[in-house]
């Protein structure tokens, strides 16, 4: 049986910290199952470390569950961070590496993947936190570890940007407010907010009309992706639709081979692995004013990863490439070009958030002279028009695009967003004093 948690709030002040006002009502409501969309620099992950910290006081069990282990360390390194400055992480067992806090009154807080869902099965559970719930599949929640809390009469807190209409997410919020309406035994057990970006005003103190919220809007409507604003910053649950590069088009970003290669500076190569799919390389300039180039593309199927790796040394003898960056599903190709490279050679995993990454490629796209491509690179271009988010008639979980003949386009996005990610305007986090 689940342990009456210690009270939130008092526990948050005593840390010296504040919650914003929309962080104040998640956290004020006694509600056994909390559901909360909400905008990106909501404060989201921060919100829900309070609420395990509040469990395991109290010496409940408590699961951290993002789509991702690294994602889970958003919310598990602040547990550990506030018991670890007050000395009490000393229990043998206890691993940040391992992901693992086991505090003296018996409480336990782990970090989960949901990309891992081995890593799910197990015991009863007090309580869990699912981060960017709307990433994963719903067989996550309900199949794998909502009768674990269940059996213990336990709680969730499920948070998360919304990610359009197709998935599980915007059927349990729509399932919730009926289940109000209805004043449904079984659904009052919830309660549900939709929250903004802008509702923290410790990030964004001038609300909806914060200089970073409106210079955020007008980036995305330059980059022809207004919906994805309403997604990320207004917490909409948004049917997005038709081309993902709507500002592309042959006669602004197409130009001759010769063209494409004047004035750069600074040369990457983007790689997306391939076997059975089409391998897609992509030799890619910068200019001295910051302006991208696609001068050439390696785009063959069936290779093997030795081939693969002598494709990327052939192309490396033509062009002056000093940066490479490939798809992270593959660290061991990876490992392998970074082997074979001469010193000076940076080979990296590519910065693979996709919404943000194809913000990033569509601003370039969006600026005159931004991204200009080699007409030679025809699977590219081809992709680049054909790159689209699905129709109604396309069951799909996600609003992502389409995920077909896109493997130029990833290897695009790799570089320019993990080059350009730095320089980009993001959503500052949530900060408490």
């Amino acid at each position: 049986m689940v342990r009456a948690p210690a009270d939130v709030l008092r526990w948050i002040a005593a840390n010296g910290e504040a919650p914003h006002a929309g962080q104040y009502e998640i956290l004020r409501s006694d509600a056994q199952y909390k559901l909360a969309v909400c905008g990106g620099g909501f404060g989201k992950s921060w919100t829900a470390s309070k609420i395990a910290e509040s469990y395991a006081l109290t010496g409940n069990r408590s699961w951290e569950i993002s789509t991702t282990y690294d994602l889970s360390d958003r919310i598990f390194d602040g547990c550990w961070d506030t018991f670890a400055g007050r000395g009490w992480i000393r229990r043998p067992g206890s691993s940040r590496g391992d992901r693992k806090i086991l505090l003296p009154g018996g409480g336990i807080i782990e970090g989960k993947s949901a990309d891992h869902p081995d890593s799910l099965i197990g015991q009863t559970l007090d309580h869990g936190d699912f981060d960017e719930a709307a990433t994963y599949g719903g067989d996550i929640f309900w199949g794998k570890v909502f009768p674990r809390i269940a059996r213990a009469h336990g709680t969730a807190f499920v948070i998360t940007t919304p990610r359009g209409r197709r998935n599980w997410i915007f059927r349990l919020y729509q399932s919730i407010l009926q289940g109000h309406r209805e004043k449904s035994p079984a659904w009052m057990r919830w309660a549900v907010w939709k929250l903004p970006s802008w509702v923290n005003d410790i990030a964004f103190p001038g609300g909806r009309n914060d200089p970073e919220i409106l210079a955020a809007e007008q980036r995305y409507r330059d980059a022809g992706m207004d919906g994805l604003f309403e997604q990320e910053f207004g917490a909409e649950f948004v049917t997005l639709h038709g081309r993902v590069y709507k500002r592309w088009s042959e006669a602004n970003n197409v130009v001759d081979h010769a063209v494409a290669e004047r004035g750069i500076r600074d040369w990457y190569l983007g790689i997306d692995w391939g076997h059975r799919n089409p391998c897609a390389m992509l030799v890619i300039g910068r200019t001295h004013e910051g302006d991208w180039r696609v001068v050439e593309e390696f785009y063959e199927r069936g290779r093997t990863p030795a081939e693969i790796l002598a494709a990327v040394v052939e192309i490396r003898s033509r062009y002056p490439i000093t940066t490479i960056y490939y798809d992270p599903e593959d660290p061991g190709q990876g490992a392998g070009v970074r082997s074979a490279m001469p010193r000076g050679v940076a080979v990296q995993a590519a910065w693979n958030d996709t919404d943000p990454g194809r913000l990033a490629v569509a601003t370039q796209i969006g600026r005159k002279g931004g991204l200009l491509v080699s007409r030679n690179c025809k699977n590219l271009i081809d992709e680049i028009e054909d790159y689209h988010y699905p129709e109604e008639s396309e069951r799909r979980e996600t609003e992502s695009p389409v995920k077909v003949h896109d493997h130029a386009c990833d290897a695009l996005r790799y570089v320019i967003a993990t080059a350009t990610r730095g320089e980009q305007s993001h959503v500052r986090p949530a900060r408490h004093a």
